[in-house]
């Protein structure tokens, strides 16, 4: 009984060294999809745009996780990310009041930690961190006079290129290929003029490398 007792444990000890160890040091992932957004307007303000539907796009994206906790999968998660979507918006001023359609596009660095839950092949890997982004493109067309302004450039709806925000999600892993959910915020002001924020939320799907 003696003897059984430490076989047993000395197998669960080889096999719980085996679980802490199994996943890599190091990983990539690349991948694309679904990108859903828009404007949220805390302000009355005539400066506003408000919008009047969901902006819809697609995202691309890659990542590299570096382990930084020894024996446990949990990983610092730096990625480099764009996004384009595109909505309708009213634009209320006395020049200019009818419907638009806007372009928005921006490359953002994700700096996240993540912590994957499961075995090395199949998994679940939430995480949380910050998001760094800057708009390459702010484009607003009007649908009858053909006005065309950048945003970034206008002075009466002048918008911020660098946005600081937050991004919540997960992963769901079967290497080779995974599914993802995220919410990106932002914390700071996209007009000079408006409390309005932007936020996205991506369905992705792709590759894990190793």
């Amino acid at each position: 009984m003696k003897k059984l007792l430490i076989c047993i444990v000395i197998f669960l000890g080889c096999h719980a060294g085996f679980a802490q160890n199994e996943f890599e040091t190091v990983y990539y992932r690349v991948g694309g999809g679904l990108a859903l957004g828009g404007m949220q307007s805390q302000s009355n303000d005539d400066d506003a745009i408000s919008s009047e539907g969901s902006d819809k796009g697609f995202t691309v994206f890659a990542e590299r996780g570096v382990k930084f906790v020894e024996h446990r999968p949990c990983y610092l998660l730096v990625g480099l990310k764009y996004t384009q979507v595109k909505a309708s918006y009213y634009v209320p001023y006395a020049w200019w009041s009818e419907n638009c359609t806007e372009k928005l596009g921006c490359l953002s660095v994700p700096v996240a930690v993540t912590y994957k839950i499961g075995k090395s092949r199949i998994n679940v890997e939430p995480y949380a961190g910050l998001n760094f982004s800057y708009y390459t493109l702010g484009e607003v067309k009007s649908s009858s006079s053909r006005i065309q302004i950048n945003i970034f450039e206008t002075d009466d709806v002048h918008g911020k290129r660098f946005q600081f925000g937050g991004i919540l999600g997960a992963y769901f892993n079967f290497n080779p290929v995974f599914i993802g959910f995220r919410y990106s915020p932002y914390f700071t002001n996209f007009y000079n003029k408006s409390h309005t924020h932007t936020s996205f939320i991506d369905i992705s799907a792709g590759f894990n490398l190793k």
